[in-house]
């Protein structure tokens, strides 16, 4: 169920600077920034794969140890350490 504030959110277009803007139902104004995420970012492929793992581990589809369930996070922190921590030395080195 969707929260009445959030049902009363309006939206309109301020003319003066063509920004796109809200007003709640407490009157005060809000940036569309506030109301969804536009950076990107999100679960991604690694983590859609470990659900999906997890699933149906749990499920007893699969008959997998729990290593491989998780492989595909681990994966990814172990390649993330193995380009941050070179790119970091790489800094400190060249300061």
């Amino acid at each position: 169920m969707v929260a009445p504030r959030t049902l009363d959110l309006l939206r309109y277009a301020d003319s003066d600077s063509n920004a796109d803007r809200s007003i709640n139902s407490m009157g005060g104004e809000m940036s569309n920034s506030g109301l969804s995420n536009s950076n990107g970012g999100g679960i991604g492929f690694a983590g859609l794969l470990t659900i999906a793992f997890i699933v149906l581990k749990l499920t007893h589809y699969i008959d997998w140890s729990w290593w491989w369930v998780w492989s595909p996070v681990l994966i990814s922190v172990a390649v993330f350490f193995l380009v941050v921590i070179p790119i970091a030395i790489v800094a400190a080195i060249k300061s």
